[in-house]
């Protein structure tokens, strides 16, 4: 289980979201293949760097926090 925090950068509002998930790890070469983008060579030797994974993220639910466009927290509940 995980608790994951995704903030983004907007001027005139601070929101960011809240989400409740379950997770995998990942390291089946398949899924590294599938995903792998030229850009990670600044953080992996390469895709087949024994230390690279992919964390999947599965959520349970997401909520939309400080948002001034809303007056309460909306929340995404998946089944």
């Amino acid at each position: 289980k995980a608790h994951v925090l995704i903030g983004y950068d907007e001027t005139n509002n601070r929101s960011f979201l809240e989400i409740d998930a379950n997770v995998e790890i990942l390291k089946d070469q398949e899924t590294i293949d599938w995903i792998w983008n030229k850009q990670d060579k600044s953080f992996f030797d390469s895709k087949d760097d024994s230390n690279l994974c992919v964390i999947k993220v599965i959520p349970k639910s997401i909520k939309i926090m400080n948002d001034k466009k809303l007056d309460t927290p909306q929340t995404i509940t998946f089944d």
